[in-house]
């Protein structure tokens, strides 16, 4: 019986069992924050404050919280009217992680299934006017993609191709190549 019911439970589709949508938490936070540059010690000034909190948060909690539920950019004027509620297809949907997966073939960063990833945005939606396109996403495992906001690192794309930017121990920008690990995709383009 109980062998049973694990084996039901791992061909349970969990986006159709318990519904993809999260619970709505809104975190609210100025732009001149998200904007501001860190001081010589490398602390970001500013604070965020999760709806209906008055204990604030830092802002790489507010940034960490963006990447992985979406923002929603609303424009107050100097009276506090709201003026402009913005764009809301942040994430990427079920069929775009379905092509990340079948081109990335899991983690970019290491050796991960595509099932235990999430897809980042290689130009961040807010602070580089990323777009939701399959070409400017890119799976990562949950541990990877930490690694890349908590560390300021960038991957970017070059014909298709696509590289890990981050400072060495010296400070030098390195960049090195990301392999994707899709084997139908590598005997696709040696032919």
């Amino acid at each position: 019986m109980f062998v049973e019911l694990i084996r039901i439970g791992a061909r349970v589709d969990d986006g159709r069992l318990l519904g993809d949508r999260k619970p709505a938490v809104r975190i609210l936070v100025t732009q001149t924050d998200l904007d501001a540059q860190p001081d010589a010690d490398g602390t970001r000034v500013g604070a965020a404050y999760f709806e209906g909190q008055h204990d604030a948060v830092s802002i790489a909690t507010a940034e960490r919280y963006i990447c992985s539920s979406g923002a929603v950019p609303i424009m107050f004027d100097t009276d506090g009217r709201a003026l402009n509620l913005g764009r809301e297809q942040r994430l990427f949907n079920q069929k775009q992680r379905t092509a990340m997966a079948a081109r990335d073939g899991g983690c970019l960063l290491c050796d991960r299934p595509p099932s235990w990833c999430e897809a980042h945005h290689i130009d961040h939606w807010d602070a580089h006017n990323g777009r939701t396109d399959i070409d400017d996403g890119v799976l990562l495992c949950r541990f990877c993609h930490l690694n890349v906001h908590n560390n300021t690192w960038r991957i970017r794309r070059e014909h298709g191709h696509y590289f890990l930017e981050r400072p060495d121990s010296n400070g030098t920008l390195r960049r090195t190549p990301l392999n994707r690990r899709s084997p139908t995709l590598q005997r696709l383009l040696s032919a």
